[in-house]
């Protein structure tokens, strides 16, 4: 007669589970990013749209594979109550998301182009306040004003970040800030999906194997938009021969998009957005290291002191949702929602 798993090794494993997948997250985002600033060079493969639609192609590609040689992968499309494709639901939910997915790849590869990478990582860290408002308008987070000055003060190191650059393009961050802007709300809206807190739930692959195909859709339309009617640089189409060329890249590149997007719709499945997003932080110093060691980027003394106001405020954002208790500061509301990543936990050591 078996006993029923303590409350505390169920929250034990899955906070392990998650940890796990940050850290693999971490390695596979740092060279992820650094190998696109590489790709994208002047010099090399400067096709922004076009690596990202071999990217989505790729991953397309690899799920189908997948799911003609082992179906039982993708429980929310073959399992016992399996939804269908034709659902109205389900199109009314993948569409936007895909459509977010799609603009926000496309504008982080073409910042690429203007801004170097550490100065867009730098600007990058105040999307957790634009995700933290969205999950409050969408009723995944409570409001608490601790946590809104916490965050006002991330957005001031952010200004501070970017006031400080040496090589400062007005393109590069309004192309970087329009793809935070997208990237925020499509994380609460998969969030939303993949915890099942609203009427559907999907699992990583199935959720990539369904994206996929309209986030292709919507790239090849806006690839022609922007080529044939804009005639845009970073919407230009590479000969055959220069595809031939760097393939060996190319395929890098998209082999680790692909993980990379399996890792994030695998942690969405564990945590709230905000938590996700935070988890980024780590990836972020070594991204940041890594920019002005190989590309040999300049950082000035202002970036790093704004940069380390930003991962302290992060830190301390994140003690507010592990120890509500000791930063009481904000309406007992704050309080309510502290425990949703704790609980996400729970489930997943259930489903371990």
């Amino acid at each position: 007669m078996g006993t029923e798993e303590p409350h505390w090794a169920k929250n034990l494993r899955g906070t392990a589970l998650f940890l796990a997948l940050v850290c693999v997250y971490i390695m596979v985002s740092s060279s992820m990013i650094v190998t696109n600033k590489y790709v994208v060079h002047k010099d090399r493969f400067p096709f922004p749209v076009v690596l990202v639609l071999i990217h989505v192609v790729f991953c397309w590609f690899v799920t189908l594979v997948l799911y003609k040689l082992a179906p039982s992968l993708f429980p929310a499309l073959t399992g016992p109550e399996a939804m269908t494709l034709c659902n109205v639901e389900v199109v009314k939910r993948i569409i936007p998301i895909a459509f977010l997915f799609a603009g926000t790849l496309v504008m982080n590869n073409s910042a690429l182009l203007y801004s170097d990478v550490a100065s867009l990582q730098m600007i990058k860290e105040s999307i957790v306040v634009m995700v933290y408002f969205w999950s409050v308008v969408s009723s995944v987070e409570r409001f608490g004003f601790g946590q809104l000055m916490i965050l006002l003060g991330i957005l001031v190191a952010t200004a501070m970040a970017t006031e400080g650059q040496v090589q400062f393009s007005a393109v590069g961050f309004s192309l970087q800030f329009a793809a935070m802007f997208s990237e925020s709300i499509r994380a609460v809206l998969q969030s939303t999906l993949m915890s099942g807190n609203g009427t559907l739930k999907f699992d990583p692959l199935s959720y990539l194997l369904v994206v996929s195909p309209v986030c292709i859709v919507y790239l090849v339309i806006t690839l022609l938009i922007g080529h044939q009617a804009m005639h845009l640089g970073a919407f230009a189409i590479p000969s055959v021969a220069q595809v031939l060329m760097h393939w060996p890249m190319l395929l890098g590149s998209a082999f680790l998009a692909f993980l990379l997007s399996f890792l994030l719709a695998c942690m969405f499945t564990l945590a709230s957005p905000v938590s996700v997003v935070l988890s980024g932080i780590a990836r972020d110093i070594i991204i940041v290291g890594g920019g002005a060691l190989i590309f040999r980027e300049m950082i000035t003394l202002q970036q790093a002191v704004a940069f380390s106001i930003q991962i302290v405020l992060i830190g301390f954002w994140s003690s507010t949702k592990l120890y509500p208790g000791k930063f009481s500061n904000g309406p007992p509301s704050m309080q309510k929602g502290e425990a949703k990543t704790m609980a996400s936990f729970e489930d997943a050591g259930k489903a371990v």
